[in-house]
């Protein structure tokens, strides 16, 4: 009885914690029947669209509230948390597919050019003028309007294709950023693979000027960045004003689209739990073989968290004897990197690392998250060194040193086995800190677990499945490493339990 009280009374905190926050709810009865109507409500915005200047001048009483990506307003706008959203009347024909109970109103926020951003920097300016003459031909042959009518007016989701072949690449790679939960315009298909408007201009532009294309899925705010920084090229999407003008050139529009808002009537189907679930599921990992997309997504997460974990203890256990063979100045900068990476947010760093120290530099995303994640776990793991080695008493050091072994001897043969017993709870916990670190490599355009994830949203508007299933395989991959980890440390102390931990004297022989 005394075990089993502490956990009731846990959970009654929880309920009644729950009970007291308020609920939100969509009502069939929302009014909200013209733009005036949306001065006292709250608007959910993807963040770096700036859609909130045009929002302020229609209707100057709304809330703007912003999302990272579009794919989290929807769940938020089902749930009340919302009472209206702005979205493109490019994608509203696929929202209204996937959430019926969505309304737009008639009379659009604003009337928006469609065009393309080019990097100032490398040969940018000769892209430029390819580009804007490439939109002038399919403007005037009628090549535009047939895409546009493909793509947009009569969009077939269930058949849509993208002609990737004819690229011969004589002029060499050039890399385009895009984002890729944008359906129509560019989104993951089956099995993870990248079609709409979008990617159907790039390998027409391609196949046109003979260059290989190279497409950097990235979230909206961060590809006017990646184009400043010169790591992309070219941009497709983007919404000229003339604060990005000052970083990026802009091409001549390709098409007009309209900003709306959109309400929801909370008019949606009731087939029942169950069988909402079945149709979720089927959704989120059956159709067009989006289970693929998960697998992807837990490779590379797993690969960057085992080379991070690996390299990073490498590097830590270097810069510790880098220190202890020093002086002063050595143990001054070992302080201050270690500050330095302990204060600085990942994700900040992975940033600084992917648009400014590499950006001119056509360098892998992947092996710029592993730089990043090594240099914060070898930090650390420099730190858990210090402590464990200070946890070992100095009288074994100096007697060793008095049996004539080396500084180094002493520290691999004696210190190091008996400071690891010390810091591997402390050690094993990082490991699992940087797995969960990972999800933040989206942010530089790398697939992994998170990101696979977020495109499954953005493509199906449903959130159970796929944030679960990130829950789930993270879970599972923190068992695997830490079972490993387990594993590793057992055999460690087979093998070092006979390891000198004092001195023996010819009296103890």
């Amino acid at each position: 009885m005394k075990r089993i009280l502490p956990v009731v009374i846990a959970l009654c905190l929880i309920g009644l914690v729950f009970s007291c926050l308020p609920q939100s709810s969509v009502s069939n009865d929302v009014v909200i029947s013209s733009l005036d109507d949306l001065n006292d409500k709250s608007v959910g915005i993807q963040g770096g669209t700036g859609y909130e200047q045009y929002l302020s001048i229609k209707c100057p009483g709304a809330t703007p509230v912003f999302f990272n990506e579009i794919s989290s307003i929807y769940p938020a706008i089902q749930q009340g948390k919302i009472d209206a959203m702005i979205t493109e009347n490019l994608a509203f024909v696929v929202e209204k597919i996937e959430i019926p109970s969505l309304v737009a109103l008639e009379e659009p926020i604003a009337t928006i050019e469609y065009s393309i951003g080019v990097s100032k920097k490398a040969n940018g300016n000769v892209i430029y003028a390819q580009l804007n003459e490439f939109i002038q031909s399919l403007k005037a042959d009628g090549t535009m309007a047939s895409m546009k009518s493909y793509w947009i007016d009569n969009y077939d989701r269930d058949n849509a294709t993208v002609d990737k072949t004819g690229i011969s690449g004589e002029k060499g790679v050039l890399i385009f950023a895009a984002e890729p939960a944008f359906e129509p315009m560019c989104f993951a298909g089956n099995g993870g693979e990248l079609l709409g408007f979008n990617v159907d201009f790039i390998y027409r532009f391609c196949r046109e000027y003979g260059y290989t294309p190279k497409i950097e899925t990235l979230d909206y705010d961060a590809m006017v960045a990646s184009l400043a920084s010169g790591k992309s090229t070219v941009a497709i999407g983007i919404m000229p004003d003339e604060e990005r003008a000052e970083e990026v050139n802009f091409t001549e529009k390709m098409i007009d689209f309209e900003i709306i808002a959109v309400y929801d009537t909370g008019s949606g189907d009731n087939d029942g739990f169950f069988i909402g679930l079945v149709r979720s599921f089927n959704k989120t990992f059956v159709k067009e073989s989006r289970w693929k997309m998960f697998l992807e997504g837990v490779d590379n997460t797993f690969f960057i968290s085992i080379l991070s974990v690996v390299i990073g203890s490498a590097l830590g256990l270097l810069l510790y004897l880098w220190v202890s063979h020093g002086g002063v100045f050595e143990r001054k900068v070992m302080s201050v990197l270690c500050w330095l990476s302990s204060s600085t947010p990942t994700v900040v760093l992975l940033m600084i690392l992917y648009y400014i120290i590499f950006g001119n530099y056509l360098v892998n995303n992947i092996a710029v998250a592993i730089t990043g994640f090594s240099i914060v776990f070898g930090c650390g793991f420099y730190e858990r060194i210090v402590s464990g080695v200070k946890a070992v008493g100095n009288g074994q050091v100096e007697a060793a040193y008095a049996q004539g072994f080396s500084k180094d001897q002493t520290f691999f043969r004696i210190v190091l086995p008996q400071a690891a017993e010390h810091f591997a709870p402390a050690y094993q916990g990082d490991v699992i800190a940087l797995i969960q670190n990972t999800s933040v490599v989206g942010y530089i355009a790398i697939k992994d677990l998170t990101k696979m994830s977020d495109l499954v949203r953005g493509r199906t508007y449903e959130a159970f499945f796929p944030l679960l299933a990130t829950a789930v395989i993270y879970f599972l991959l923190i068992i695997l490493i830490t079972t490993i980890f387990d594993r590793f440390t057992r055999i460690f102390n087979r093998k070092t339990k006979n390891i000198l931990k004092g001195i023996k004297t010819d009296k103890d022989k």
